[in-house]
């Protein structure tokens, strides 16, 4: 059975012996922004591919109808809503009201006794009380 050597954390291969140390305040190099002048003054860019798309698409006019993508794309929703389709009212309430606040429960018990807590708090007041006298003791010298 052959025995594998590992280092101890303590162990160091000399590898970077010659490399720049981090943490040191010489390997600092001064930054090129002036007070108060942000390094990104324009935020991260904003990327709405996907919406540009489809909002240049919705704008288009069909040539058939005269009408724009999204004038059409609102018929044949409100069409699919007439033949009685719950995921296309539910998409044209969304679009023309706003979605509907969702409910939520909060469980649990708020139950608790002004006393319990009371005499907790001077429980923890006295506990920290008597480890401040011990360590004033500890500290003095006859």
């Amino acid at each position: 059975m052959a025995k594998t050597q590992t280092k101890s954390s303590a162990e160091n291969s000399g590898k970077n012996s010659g490399a720049r140390k981090r943490g040191r305040v010489e390997n600092l190099t001064p930054h090129n922004f002036k007070p108060g002048q942000s390094g990104n003054p324009g935020g991260r860019p904003k990327k709405t591919l996907l919406s540009d798309a489809s909002r240049e698409w919705l704008e288009q006019i069909d040539p058939k109808t005269g009408k724009t993508n999204a004038q059409l794309a609102a018929e044949m929703v409100g069409k699919k809503l007439l033949e009685g389709s719950a995921e296309h009212y539910r998409s044209m309430g969304d679009r023309t009201e706003g979605k509907p606040p969702q409910a939520i429960t909060i469980g649990g018990s708020l139950d608790f006794e002004v006393e319990k807590i009371d005499e907790r708090i001077n429980s923890l007041l006295e506990r920290a009380r008597s480890r401040a006298t011990d360590a004033r003791r500890k500290n003095r010298t006859p």
